[in-house]
């Protein structure tokens, strides 16, 4: 009786959830509350044929409460214990299921779990006011039920993509341009530390003045160069930790006492 009217919610559910051909999905009651066996039976039963009817592979809840007698209603958000009953059952998704009455209500909170990745989905709740006239109430749930959300796991994976964002670039090209700058500076300096050298060998030794300006080359040379190592720690921490624009490390430049301070701030 409950079969004809939960299937269309379940469906939706679990169907474009689990599309990939040899999907086998456990039906597991997490928790009930006041809800007699016989109730629990004919809920779990109709699920089961639902999920059947759409081709799937599904291990029953009869043959799985043996193996996970233990749970709660936290394993439904708990990805830990998601993958743990799904490594339990030998399934590779999960149709959690928690029944609760709600004054003369059953409810029925049905969540969608990807026992690899310990990703859920919950779906909204059914309400089955009177039994034996559940079918009239569950008309046209297919409209009201909306689809699935992409699972996190999912959402995860596609922004890791976007790694190669504005600030990865701005980081990595600051990084690059600075490189090359201190690289000029040092072979600048260099060249004229040389001459005075060879000045001071021939009894023409440079001037204080020429010595400070050589200095002066020299110690902007040093800053470009930390500036540089540091952009492109910056662009590494941005490549490695896929960081979105809330976590992009900031790099900062001042200036100090006989140099520069630069610093680098990230938040994870």
């Amino acid at each position: 009786m409950v079969r004809a009217l939960i299937a269309s919610a379940v469906l939706l559910t679990a169907a474009s959830a689990t599309a990939d051909s040899g999907a086998t999905i456990a039906v597991v009651v997490t928790d009930r509350s006041g809800v007699t066996n016989d109730m629990t039976l004919q809920i779990t039963g109709a699920l089961e044929a639902a999920l059947r009817g759409d081709g799937l592979e599904v291990l029953p809840w009869t043959d799985n409460q043996s193996s996970v007698s233990n749970l709660d209603a936290r394993c439904r958000h708990d990805s830990g214990c998601i993958r743990a009953t799904g490594n339990a059952l030998g399934a590779s998704d999960l149709m959690l299921v928690s029944l609760s009455f709600e004054g003369d209500k059953v409810i029925v909170e049905l969540t969608w779990a990807d026992a690899a990745t310990g990703s859920a989905i919950p779906r909204p709740r059914i309400e089955l006011s009177n039994m034996g006239e559940a079918q009239n109430q569950f008309e046209g749930l297919e409209e009201l039920v909306p689809k699935p959300e992409t699972p996190a796991a999912q959402v995860e994976a596609a922004a890791s993509d976007d790694r190669f964002g504005v600030s990865f670039w701005a980081s990595a090209g600051l990084g690059g341009a600075a490189l090359l700058t201190a690289g000029a500076l040092g072979l600048y300096t260099r060249t004229r530390y040389r001459r005075c050298e060879s000045d001071r060998d021939a009894g023409q030794p440079c001037g204080a003045d020429e010595l400070d300006s050589i200095d002066r080359a020299a110690l902007v040379g040093d800053v470009f160069l930390l500036t540089s190592v540091a952009a492109l720690a910056t662009a590494t921490v941005l490549f490695v930790l896929d960081a979105g624009p809330s976590k992009s490390p900031a790099l900062g430049i001042a200036p100090d006492r006989g140099g520069a301070r630069i610093s680098l701030t990230a938040r994870f």
